[in-house]
C-alpha cells in the first residue's frame, strides 16, 4: 500500500494497535489498522487523520450457550450454571447480570433474571451477543422411590424425600397417609402421589405400584404308554410376570420345565410361581385312568398344485421325536423335524402321517391334503372355512403386540414368529377355536425382518414385520 509524495513532506505508515512504523509504500501481510503520517519538513507539522484497514475481518464470533440443563432456581436448587463455548479461542466471553454487573464465562450465579453472553474479537472489533433466562419458582424437587411392580396384595414400601436443605419439610399421600416413607398394599395398580411443603415452597410426585395380572393354569395329566404307575403333568400358565416356575410337591423344589414325566400315580399339589414371586397353587391327580397323549398336527388340507406348505406338530404333550411318513409325490423341501416344508409334485388325495415317539410307545396320526389345478374363481372348501381375519396390532417395532385371528368355524390352529434365516423363535397352538386374541413378547429378539404366520386346519397366512428398538 501506498500514498502520493508530495513537495516539501514526508510520509510513513503507523500500526495502530503496535505502533510500528512502514515506510512509504509498505508491503503489509498480515491484519492491521495503519494511520497514514504526513510530516512536512519545515515545521515538522504532522497529519494522520486518515486510517487505512489492511485485510480486514468483519465475521462476528460464534457462540453457543451450553448451560440450558437447569435455567431454574427453586426450593431446592439454589445455584445455576452459566456457560458457553465460542470461536475463534482468542475472544473474550463475559456474561452481564441482571445489576449489570460483569462476570467471566463460565460462571455460577443465584439470582434469577436474564444474563446477557457477551463474546468480543479484539483482532476485528466484532462483538457476538445472546442471553440465558434465570427464573425462579417455589417448586420442591422430590426424589421417590422407583415405581414397584408387587404381587396382588403384598406390601410395598414407598419413600419422598425433599432436595435441597429445606427444612421443617411435611409429606401428604393421596391414600391419606403422611411423612417421608409409607407402606402400602393394593391389589390393584395404583398411582400413589405426594405432595411436599415447607412454607411457601411446595412439590408434588407420583409412584406407580403395578399388581400384574393373576397367574392362570391348565393342567393336564396323562399316562404313561409303557405302564399304569405312573404319567405325565403337563402345565400351562398365563398371567403374572413371566419366566415361570414350576413345582409338583406344594413348592418344596421348583423346575424351569412345565413338563413332569414319569410321576408316580396319586394326587399332586402344584405350585407355579412367576419371576416376581407370586404363586397360583392348584391340585392334579395321576392315574391309570388318565387318557394316553395324542399327537396332533396342522397342515393346511385344501391347496393347489405347486403350493408349499407347513406341517407343525401341535401335539400336548409333546413328543420325544417325531417321524413323518410321505407319499411318493409329496417331498419334504426344508423346515425341522417338528415343522417340515413339502411340497407336492401331482394333484389329488394325499395321506401324511406323523408318528409321534414317547418313550418307547409309538403312536400315529395322520391327515388327508389335497392338491387341486389351481382356479383362483373357484369358490372351495378353504376360503369357505379358512381365515377370516388376521390382524397384528399396535405398531411391532418392540416386539410386543397383539394377534387377532378369526375363522369361519372352528378348527385348530398354531401362531409362529419365524426369521429370515428361517428360524422359529415363538409357537403358540390352540385346540378348536373360532377366533384367537394373543399377546407377544418377543422384544428378546434382536432388530430386524420378522414373519408372523397363522397355520390353520384349512389355510395359512403370512405378515411381515420389523423389530426395530
Amino acid at each position: 500500500m501506498g500514498a502520493s509524495d508530495t513537495s516539501g513532506v514526508n510520509i510513513t505508515w503507523k500500526s495502530v494497535s503496535s505502533n510500528s512504523l512502514y515506510p512509504n509504500p509498505a508491503a503489509i501481510t498480515s491484519l492491521n489498522n495503519l494511520k497514514l503520517i504526513v510530516k512536512r519538513n519545515d515545521n515538522n507539522c504532522s497529519d494522520s487523520s486518515i486510517v487505512a484497514l489492511v485485510n480486514q475481518d468483519n465475521t462476528f464470533p460464534t457462540a453457543i450457550i451450553t448451560s440450558t440443563i437447569n435455567t431454574e432456581l427453586n426450593c431446592s436448587i439454589y445455584t445455576a450454571s452459566l456457560s458457553a463455548i465460542f470461536s475463534p479461542s482468542n475472544c473474550t466471553a463475559l456474561w452481564k447480570t441482571p445489576s449489570t454487573s460483569t462476570i467471566t464465562n463460565p460462571n455460577t450465579i443465584s439470582t434469577s433474571g436474564k444474563y446477557i453472553l457477551e463474546i468480543y474479537n479484539s483482532d476485528n472489533g466484532c462483538l457476538k451477543k445472546d442471553s440465558l433466562n434465570i427464573i425462579q419458582t417455589n417448586s420442591i424437587i422430590l426424589a421417590t422411590s422407583n415405581n414397584f411392580t408387587v404381587c396382588k396384595s403384598s406390601s410395598a414400601t414407598l419413600t419422598a424425600q425433599a432436595i435441597g436443605t429445606l427444612s421443617p419439610v411435611s409429606y401428604s399421600w393421596s391414600n391419606g397417609q403422611t411423612g417421608s416413607s409409607v407402606m402400602v398394599s393394593s391389589s390393584i395398580t395404583t398411582n400413589y402421589f405426594v405432595t411436599a411443603t415447607s412454607g411457601s415452597c411446595i412439590g408434588t410426585s407420583a409412584i406407580l405400584v403395578n399388581i400384574p395380572s393373576d397367574i392362570q393354569d391348565s393342567i393336564i395329566a396323562y399316562r404313561s404308554c409303557n405302564d399304569n404307575t405312573t404319567g405325565t403333568i403337563l402345565i400351562f400358565a398365563k398371567g403374572g410376570i413371566q419366566p415361570y416356575k414350576y413345582s409338583i410337591n406344594s413348592g418344596t423344589t421348583f423346575s424351569s420345565s412345565k413338563s413332569f414325566t414319569s410321576s408316580p400315580c396319586g394326587n399332586d399339589n402344584v405350585v407355579i410361581k412367576d419371576s416376581i414371586g407370586c404363586l397360583r397353587q392348584t391340585s392334579v391327580s395321576v392315574s391309570a385312568g388318565n387318557n394316553l397323549p395324542t399327537p396332533k398336527f396342522l397342515a393346511s388340507t385344501k391347496n393347489s398344485l405347486g403350493d408349499t406348505i407347513v406341517l407343525v406338530d401341535i401335539s400336548i404333550p409333546k413328543p420325544d421325536s417325531v417321524a413323518w411318513v410321505f407319499p411318493v409325490n409329496v417331498i419334504k423341501i426344508g423346515g425341522t423335524m417338528f415343522s417340515p416344508i413339502v411340497v407336492c409334485s401331482d394333484t389329488g388325495n394325499f395321506s401324511i402321517t406323523m408318528k409321534g415317539f414317547y418313550g418307547n410307545c409309538i403312536i400315529n396320526t395322520s391327515k388327508l391334503v389335497r392338491f387341486a389345478p389351481y382356479d383362483s374363481l373357484t369358490a372351495n372348501y378353504t376360503n369357505a372355512n379358512g381365515i377370516k381375519t388376521f390382524s397384528l396390532y399396535p405398531n411391532p417395532n418392540t416386539g410386543q403386540f397383539n394377534v387377532y385371528v378369526e375363522f369361519y368355524k372352528k378348527q385348530n390352529a398354531s401362531i409362529q414368529v419365524w426369521d429370515i434365516s428361517p428360524y422359529k423363535h415363538y409357537q403358540q397352538n390352540f385346540y378348536d377355536v373360532i377366533s384367537i386374541t394373543l399377546p407377544i413378547d418377543v422384544s428378546f429378539l434382536q432388530n430386524g425382518s420378522y414373519l408372523l404366520r397363522v397355520i390353520a386346519e384349512y389355510d395359512a397366512k403370512n405378515k411381515a414385520f420389523i423389530i426395530s428398538k
